[in-house]
């Protein structure tokens, strides 16, 4: 049976109810979640909160959104930005470049575009999206990393840590005591960008990439790409097969494999973007509803460099 989470919102706003009204009868099974609430007041009478945006799910699956509203894209012959309805999903970012929502000020029409547009992905779909939300979030953590790591050598003046980073960044012969201590500021600049190099190099185009990405849905469930076994189903042409063993779909955090458990526990406390040896990174921000993480593959776990030359 269809439902729709209003939140704290006292209502839909009526056009948008209409949508949702039509698509209900052709999918029962879809549920429309409150995303953005409006504001509206006619003279002295009291604020009304209403729905004018809504996100579509079936089960954990997350389909697009209709929403209700003025959109830039939409202008009349007059200049102005009428009132229209916005429909996005996966689907719509293909056909309509990076704007990735079909504007109208038709309801019939918004509803015909939902219907085509708000369906199921498939698996390789699934597969492709989570990869590249997660490849696109290792963006750039490696430069900003050496580059915070560069910053502390360049104000320091302690010649032995300056000597035992530019062995590390160049290759620069090293000579350090045994009882050389980092200062904690120190260690976390380069633990931070050891992390980053060690995801970095394990996602290089140069390279086969390997690891996990991991995505919370909604009501507890949790989808796992390997993405080495993804590479190869690519690569195969494997990719659409029905039974495809590279994307996994846990109802729950205990039902992960205990690798997973253990470094995802990890990553949850740890700052977006900031990678843990051996561990991975989150990718997304803690406020995002869909969280997103990168797992170190069990591959590329390494001893860290500095065990055999100084104690920490």
């Amino acid at each position: 049976m269809a439902k729709i989470v209003l939140g704290r919102a006292t209502g839909v706003l009526p056009p948008l109810m209409y949508a949702i009204d039509r698509i209900m009868k052709k999918h029962p099974d879809y549920e429309f979640v409150a995303d953005a609430l409006l504001e509206r007041q006619k003279g002295d009478e009291p604020k009304e909160v209403w729905v004018c945006s809504v996100d579509v799910y079936s089960g954990p699956d997350h389909l697009g959104g209709i929403s209700f509203g003025v959109h830039k894209g939409k202008e009349n012959k007059d200049g102005e930005h009428p009132e229209a309805f916005g429909i996005f999903s996966h689907k719509v970012r293909k056909q309509r470049g990076d704007r990735g929502t079909i504007i109208t000020t038709d309801p019939a029409a918004a509803v015909r575009h939902a219907l085509k547009v708000l369906g199921k992905k498939t698996t390789a779909h699934l597969a492709e999206d989570l990869r590249s939300d997660v490849f696109n979030g290792l963006g750039g953590i490696s430069y900003w990393h050496t580059c915070a790591l560069r910053e502390m050598v360049k104000y320091n003046s302690d010649e032995v840590t300056v000597n035992f980073i530019e062995h590390k960044l160049f290759g620069a012969p090293l000579a350090l005591p045994k009882t050389f201590r980092f200062e904690e500021e120190k260690k976390g600049a380069y633990e931070g960008w050891l992390a980053a190099k060690q995801m970095t190099a394990a996602t290089e185009k140069n390279r086969a990439p390997r690891g996990y990405a991991v995505e919370f849905l909604r009501n507890d469930y949790i989808q796992v790409l390997d993405i080495e076994k993804h590479r190869l189903a690519k690569a195969s042409g494997e990719l659409n097969k029905e039974d495809a063993d590279y994307l996994v779909c846990y109802k729950s955090f205990d039902d992960l494999p205990k690798y997973l458990q253990d470094r995802i526990a990890v990553l949850k406390i740890a700052a977006h973007k900031d990678p843990i040896f051996n561990t991975g990174v989150r990718t997304t921000e803690k406020n995002e509803p869909l969280h997103k993480f990168y797992i170190v593959s069990e591959a590329d776990i390494a001893r860290h460099p500095y065990e055999d030359t100084t104690t920490v």
